[in-house]
């Protein structure tokens, strides 16, 4: 009998997580519910809106009058190179002095995406700021700077600055929908986990048919539960 007690607790189905699950639905849809306030809260009140801006460089030859497809591959292979002297020490420097901005170089290497788009010569640099107007003076800044080191340094004859970068209108981030779906999530992994704590501590015969499957006896008849109290009284 007492190994079909400790079988008890190392034995689950499916049955009796939905009855726990059931009985304290309650706490459920409160874990539930505290996740996604404080997701919602952690989001509206501690984390600060990002504003991005895109800009494009195209990387051109000018002596080339015909393109063939192997001067693209080569020139696409050597893009990831400008893409790497977009985020060099020497041009956020240079872009951070220019603009006074208040940033380390590491602080604003870390705001800045590139993105070569496959077989093309285009760069597209994105930066992050917390303010839209910032983040576009800084990634135009950024083009132009590159613009003359990819010429000096590559031997490059022309570097175009395709596109300006944009000033957004809205925040790329946070995303607020996004991170109440995870609040959510966790808050279902939080109820998942009380479900299993809840029944693995649980080692009590509830029920008749509890009796029968782990104490293998049959149940013959049962007798109704009295508050001592209430009995007293009459």
């Amino acid at each position: 009998m007492t190994d079909n007690l400790k079988t008890k607790q190392n034995t689950i189905t499916v049955n009796d997580l939905l009855d726990i699950a059931l009985k304290k639905w309650y706490v459920i849809i409160a874990l539930c519910l505290v996740c996604i306030i404080a997701a919602t809260v952690i989001t509206v009140a501690f984390i600060t809106p990002m504003y991005t801006s895109t800009a494009k460089l195209y990387i051109k030859n000018k002596q080339s009058t015909v393109i063939s497809a192997s001067e693209i591959s080569v020139s696409s292979y050597l893009t990831k190179d400008y893409e790497e002297i977009v985020v060099d020490r020497s041009i956020l420097e240079e872009v951070i002095n220019t603009l006074s901005l208040n940033v380390s170089y590491g602080s604003l290497k870390s705001v800045i995406e590139t993105y070569n788009p496959e077989n093309t010569r285009f760069i597209e640099i994105t930066v992050s700021y917390r303010d839209p107007e910032v983040a576009k003076d800084i990634v135009d800044c950024i083009c132009k700077v590159t613009q003359n080191k990819i010429i000096d340094v590559m031997d490059i004859d022309r570097v175009i600055i395709f596109s300006e970068g944009n000033i957004s209108r809205g925040p790329s981030s946070p995303n607020l929908i996004l991170n109440i779906i995870k609040g959510l999530i966790i808050g279902i992994a939080l109820s998942l986990a009380f479900v299993f704590i809840a029944y693995f501590k649980d080692d009590k015969i509830n029920t008749s048919d509890d009796v029968e499957k782990y104490l293998e006896i049959n149940v013959l008849g049962s007798v109704p539960y009295n508050d001592r109290g209430q009995l007293k009284k009459r």
